[in-house]
């Protein structure tokens, strides 16, 4: 595509970016985290005001300052956003003096990904207060619970399982498996596990609203990412989960987990969890690898005992 030679300065480009945003059918909470770099580190910068063609890497040295009011990670998203911006003008055939590519994303410490082991799910799940006395506490447990059930058995992202309807149960119980529309607008195949199933069909019993969600909060309503986290954080703090860092990501971990654990390979476990790439599947074995080489370690080393340490 023959790039056009126009002046445009960032502020400019922000609006067109996220209309492009929208129209691909991205998630809402994938928008917002866009727009909080968008309007914060980018537009807190000299950059908002320059021409896309007179851009330079000082002023990706002064984003990467302005990301660290973000936060640990900030600079690395507002360089990763910046970089989207970047290649989307690019794409459309704006010139800009930057390419995309020769922008360094800054380096952070590797993120925790804690996982469940299966005792601490179990406990999780049976302390969901689905026999509550009060109506509306028992309809919002039952539903965290069919939710977070379906997480685990499906490896579904929270995104993802916020979007299935109401009327999908007959097909997931039929097929015990569901198309849905993944990351970036993929089209990917998911599986139902029978206990699963058990419960969206104990939750939908108990549903008296007409939403056509398949997840409602206390008043009918689709149920929205916020209340839902707002939700799991409490009983984080309940069960004593907190150092664990428990968000609903950790139930896809624990699936790929527990799945390599019992046998399952490096095809199936990208095919379950949907990832474009092996290489992204690949991380989540050399994962559970450490893990399981970590238990190894101390249910061998710690035999010795502690006191045979001392005498000697």
């Amino acid at each position: 595509m023959k790039k056009r030679r126009m002046i445009m300065k960032i502020r400019e480009a922000i609006p067109l970016y996220l209309q492009w945003l929208e129209k691909r059918g991205l998630k809402e909470h994938t928008i917002k985290e866009h727009k909080r770099f968008l309007f914060g580190a980018i537009s807190h910068s000299s950059i908002i005001n320059k021409n896309v063609n007179q851009l330079s890497l000082a002023d990706v040295a002064e984003l990467i300052e302005k990301g660290k009011e973000h936060g640990l990670y900030g600079s690395q998203r507002a360089i990763c956003v910046f970089r989207q911006l970047l290649k989307f003008l690019k794409e459309k055939g704006i010139e800009v003096s930057l390419d995309w590519r020769d922008i360094k994303v800054p380096k952070v410490p590797a993120r925790e990904q804690p996982v469940l082991e299966i005792d601490e799910f179990e406990s999780l799940m049976a302390n969901f207060p689905i026999f509550h006395k009060n109506a509306g506490a028992r309809k919002m447990a039952l539903c965290m619970r069919a939710l977070c059930e379906t997480l685990f058995a499906t490896g579904m992202r929270i995104s993802e399982a916020l979007t299935l309807k109401r009327e999908q149960i007959e097909e997931i119980e039929k097929k015990k498996e569901l198309i849905i529309r993944g990351k970036g607008g993929d089209e990917r195949k998911v599986f139902f596990s029978d206990r699963a199933i058990y419960w969206l069909k104990e939750y939908l019993k108990q549903r008296n609203d007409t939403s056509p969600a398949m997840f409602t909060n206390a008043y009918g309503e689709a149920l929205k990412y916020t209340t839902a986290k707002s939700y799991i954080l409490r009983f984080r703090k309940k069960l004593g989960l907190l150092e664990k860092k428990v968000k609903f990501h950790t139930f896809r971990r624990t699936l790929g987990t527990y799945l390599f654990d019992r046998g399952a390979n490096l095809k199936d476990v990208q095919v379950i969890l949907g990832h474009k790439s092996e290489r992204t599947t690949l991380r989540c074995y050399i994962k559970w690898n450490e893990r399981k080489a970590k238990k190894n370690y101390l249910r061998i080393m710690d035999k010795i005992g502690l006191n045979r340490a001392i005498s000697d």
